[in-house]
């Protein structure tokens, strides 16, 4: 090492954290004159994800992690997918609702209250379909 080397952070350079031994993580505590809360020690554990989350959160820059673009895409096409034939298979019910016979059945298409009090083939599967289309719909919001 060259005489008038100086280390880049040299009140850190003397500092060496002893990494043999796992030391327990503390809580966060607050200081009382201020009660601004401190960050407890990174954890000591070399390789541990805990240290690597403690890092990350401290240093917002050095915050690596995949997304998994292609397959959040195929599991949103696939959702879509679904949702389309969900939405097709529920129109048809619908379609033959409007085309019942049965004057309560005809209401199912402007009258929810009338769709959920349903104990009826055409209601009942018209209200579980469209519950279906809610929960895909959920997954795919």
């Amino acid at each position: 090492m060259p005489k008038n080397y100086s280390p880049p952070f040299p009140a850190q350079a003397h500092k060496q954290q002893d990494m043999s031994s796992p030391k327990p993580i503390p809580s966060i505590t607050m200081s009382s004159p201020n009660r601004i809360p401190q960050n407890p020690p990174i954890p000591p554990i070399k390789g541990s994800y805990h240290r690597l989350a403690a890092l990350m959160s401290r240093l917002p820059e050095l915050g690596i992690v995949r997304r998994f673009r292609e397959l959040n895409a195929l599991h949103l096409l696939s959702l879509q997918s679904e949702l389309a034939w969900l939405e097709a298979d529920f129109k048809n019910l619908c379609a033959e609702d409007t085309e019942s016979e049965c004057a309560v059945t005809r209401l199912y298409q402007c009258d929810f209250r009338e769709l959920e009090k349903s104990q009826g083939n055409g209601g009942g599967l018209q209200r579980e379909a469209l519950r279906e289309l809610g929960g895909k719909l959920d997954a795919y919001s």
